[in-house]
């Protein structure tokens, strides 16, 4: 029995296109336009995977992809105007949104740790300067000497 080999360039986009898996999906980058405008293609390649994608880190995986494996068409410049085309979509995804608040809330909660880690340091430091010793400024502060040492360091 004669094997065969099936170039992927020769197979229809739509197949891969009608997948609900994104790694198929990506390879539709590949395969043959059928005539297809280039940039229409691309764009619905991109956005069939902003569906399937779990979540933004998920999508800019397979982008990459599709941005590895269109240099072997050279599709590159359609794969850029289709990544900005879809910018703007991007930042309408719920996960978008979700992490981005995420994102906001952890970086509000550190930043106040942060800020009472350096009032808290200041205090020690001020109390220190006025004659204060590790016990007095534990006790006013509610921590331990081993925490006044540390931040007198």
């Amino acid at each position: 029995m004669a094997e065969v080999l099936i170039e992927i360039r020769d197979i229809p986009c739509e197949s891969f296109l009608q997948s609900n898996d994104p790694s198929a999906v990506v390879l539709a980058i590949l395969c043959d336009f059928e005539g297809k405008d280039k940039q229409e293609v691309v764009n619905t390649i991109l956005k069939k995977l902003l569906e399937l994608s779990e979540d933004e880190m998920s999508f800019r995986t397979y982008l990459k992809k599709v941005e590895i494996y269109s240099t072997n068409r050279a599709l590159e410049d359609y794969v850029e105007k289709g990544e900005e085309m879809l910018s703007v979509d991007i930042e309408k995804m719920p996960s978008f949104n979700r992490g981005l608040k995420k994102g906001l809330q952890e970086g509000i909660k550190e930043g106040i740790e942060k800020g009472k880690y350096e009032t808290l340091k200041l205090s020690v430091k001020a109390f220190y300067s006025v004659g204060y010793d590790a016990k007095k400024i534990a006790t006013l502060l509610h921590i331990t000497e081993d925490e006044v040492r540390e931040f007198l360091k």
